[in-house]
């Protein structure tokens, strides 16, 4: 995988992935797997599995086997009015960024 493609699957975290959701690149010549897991936990972490065989959680050990490639994209924060944007700046973003600001102005950052 080259840099532009990276960078294309990179911005593919902000579709709209579904279990199943076959993800290709350069206007689908390359393939790069299927999306096998879906992560969207309370605490606003949005990850995706993506496999080059389909396999759900519920997989057998057979059918993991025979996976050879795992990607793991992580959904960044958006600007976006959303219940996402809204979970993951209000329980992530600022309550990790006020310490932050606070310690910086005790010690003159």
């Amino acid at each position: 995988m080259n840099d532009k493609e990276r960078v294309e699957l990179a911005r593919k975290e902000y579709d709209d992935l579904q279990l199943n959701s076959k993800i290709d690149l350069n206007g689908g010549k390359t393939t790069v797997g299927r999306v096998s897991q879906v992560n969207d936990k309370a605490t606003g972490e949005q990850s995706f599995v993506i496999t080059d065989k389909y396999c759900p959680a519920s997989s057998s050990i057979e059918q993991r086997n025979q996976v050879k490639e795992v990607t793991v994209i992580y959904r960044g924060s958006s600007f976006e009015l959303s219940s996402d944007a809204a979970k993951d700046w209000l329980l992530n973003d600022i309550p990790t960024g006020i310490p932050l600001v606070n310690t910086s102005m005790a010690v003159g950052i």
